[in-house]
């Protein structure tokens, strides 16, 4: 029944949205282009903040895709995408009654009694689950993340959800191609529910930066993990995006900046693997402008194929070849083959 309720609930949201820009847009032809871009930007405000609000009341699987939503600056403006933001590291947390369910489910005895010291407050909550602080007996200090109890049977119904949410957004906006980001999204979250893939993810990235000591990656204290609790050790830094933090440390932003974007360079165009959740919040900056990665969960392959079309795509973007970018998208899957290209590089000139 609760399940059939957040269907339910999520179905006529998604209506009600959709229906309110169709309005929008009719309401546009008729008032001059100045005006429509007020009331578009201030529906785009509107809309995104109501989204957040239900997101956050349904939790679960709905906050993941705010997340993804949040990211997609491609294609959603500014005005949208800023209500999102907080999604990416302000996740209320739930208590400690209810996160020890799944270690007793898993190991049969409370977080205070398999670590030395166990902190009940999180000190971070995404969709999925919570990360907590533990000690071992030797004072090393450990990040412990543990999926919600019971999240694997509402990521299956969710899912399913989504995929007639889907259906319903393409019925109105055929252009939008929902059934790619769907898929993309399924297969991701699929993924995230095992942390077995996790910490075959860090073992990966630890190989391939082997000897990079500007990059690090959290040590696994397998003992302490399984494929619901993964147990690291804890990660001190500056958040990638707290320039004012940076520059108070003595650290330069541009300088991080550069060094991120050369590790993702070599992800994709060398190792052809690479973190694919990079929101700020899976980001530190330490001492001396060395970058830690945290949260593998999502990551991603890249075919030749696909290495070569980015690059193509590299070099379109330089010699600003409008067609070139939009044969190169469309590829990589990044636009629909129902669209218009011609008014796309319309728009682009």
């Amino acid at each position: 029944m609760i399940k059939r309720f957040r269907f339910t609930r999520a179905f006529i949201f998604t209506f009600r949205i959709l229906l309110r820009y169709v309005l929008v847009f009719l309401l546009n032809k008729l008032l001059p282009y100045s005006w429509g871009e007020v009331v578009l930007k201030w529906t785009h405000r509107r809309v995104a903040k109501k989204i957040r609000k239900y997101i956050f009341r349904l939790r679960g699987l709905y906050i993941k895709l705010g997340q993804l939503l949040g990211v997609m600056s491609n294609l959603f403006v500014r005005e949208f995408i800023k209500q999102l933001e907080d999604l990416q590291d302000r996740v209320p947390a739930v208590p400690y009654e209810v996160i020890k369910r799944r270690f007793i489910n898993q190991w049969g005895k409370e977080p205070i009694d398999i670590f030395h010291k166990f902190d009940k407050k999180a000190i971070a909550a995404a969709s999925l689950g919570q990360v907590h602080v533990a000690y071992l007996e030797d004072g090393t200090k450990l990040a412990v993340k543990a999926l919600y109890p019971n999240i694997e049977k509402y990521v299956k119904h969710d899912l399913n959800s989504m995929r007639a949410i889907a259906k319903l957004i393409n019925f109105f906006f055929p252009y939008f191609d929902t059934e790619v980001i769907y898929t993309e999204f399924s297969d991701l979250i699929k993924k995230e529910i095992n942390y077995d893939n996790e910490v075959e993810n860090i073992s990966k990235f630890k190989k391939n930066f082997q000897g990079m000591h500007n990059y690090v990656f959290p040590n696994i204290i397998k003992k302490h993990s399984c494929n619901t609790i993964l147990t690291t050790e804890f990660i001190e830094g500056i958040k990638i995006n707290d320039v004012e933090a940076l520059e108070k440390a003595g650290l330069s932003p541009t300088k991080v900046s550069n060094r991120l974007t050369k590790a993702f360079c070599k992800m994709i165009f060398e190792d052809q693997f690479f973190h694919a959740d990079p929101h700020p919040g899976n980001f530190f900056v330490l001492p001396g402008h060395r970058i830690a990665f945290v949260d593998f969960g999502a990551v991603e392959y890249i075919s030749s194929r696909n290495r070569l079309i980015i690059k193509n795509l590299a070099k379109a973007i330089v010699k600003r070849d409008i067609p070139r970018i939009m044969d190169s998208l469309e590829q990589m899957g990044m636009l629909s083959k129902k669209a218009d290209k011609a008014l796309y590089i319309s728009f682009s000139i």
